[in-house]
């Protein structure tokens, strides 16, 4: 976890290896079909995946979530809107404009935006987000998050971080991400995350970034009794299938 299926070549980092039932993969298959497109919707220029992949994961896309496929490609008016709100995308690296493309439905030159406002999106990010909470949690301090604790997942778009919306508080965490590597070869411009844990390792913040596409914050804690001051309006608890 994450799964191989998201890196190149399913070249995925050393030791994100995890055990979980065959119930837990299953509600995650899906899940991570999505987060697969998503991740390469903005690649680094010095390691991105291929073309073929990258027809792949629109395949896939649009095999699974046929509804979001079809609203991927945003309308004259939200490209408009889009523009107003905050202007010609720019390449958050380069500093340059971003280049024209076709949109597919319009027929129209626009900027290289898409459209992922759709609830089927934010359920997928969510359940995935979830599992990825768990398997972090556990590989950071060697804990489960048991039933009685609770996960919450917050999904941040590269609109986000290139309107400088992107929360400082966690802008600050995401400074002190991990580097991950597979046979010397760096993984970070793929996926990396960086982490804030409790002193007694019962509570913990994880930032995960996915290429240059969009970040996941998860908030973890493994018994909600202790954290009286939090209403955990929005949380879930870790899967549990005897529920």
């Amino acid at each position: 976890m994450p799964s191989r299926s998201l890196f190149n070549e399913a070249t995925w980092p050393e030791g994100f290896e995890f055990p979980a039932c065959a119930r837990c993969q299953k509600i995650s298959r899906y899940a991570e079909t999505m987060v697969g497109f998503l991740s390469v919707i903005y690649s680094d220029l010095e390691d991105p995946p291929s073309e073929k992949e990258k027809r792949r994961r629109f395949t896939g896309l649009r095999r699974n979530y046929p509804q979001v496929f079809l609203n991927l490609f945003p309308s004259k008016e939200k490209v408009a809107q889009f523009i107003s709100d905050h202007g010609w995308p720019v390449d958050p690296v380069t500093n340059q404009p971003s280049p024209i493309v076709l949109n597919r439905v319009t027929g129209l030159l626009t900027p290289p935006v898409l459209s992922l406002d759709h609830p089927e999106v934010h359920q997928a990010v969510g359940v995935f987000g979830r599992k990825l909470a768990c398997a972090l949690h556990y590989y950071e301090t060697g804990c489960i998050v048991p039933i009685m604790g609770a996960i919450h997942v917050r999904w941040y778009s590269n609109v986000q971080l290139i309107a400088g919306t992107f929360p400082e508080a966690i802008h600050e965490i995401n400074q002190t991400h991990r580097h991950l590597t597979r046979s010397n070869r760096t993984l970070n411009k793929q996926f990396t995350y960086a982490s804030a844990i409790s002193e007694d390792k019962d509570a913990g913040i994880y930032v995960a970034t996915f290429r240059r596409s969009f970040a996941l914050q998860m908030s973890v804690v493994c018994e909600r009794r202790f954290f009286s001051e939090v209403l955990f309006d929005g949380w879930e608890t870790p899967f549990n299938h005897a529920a």
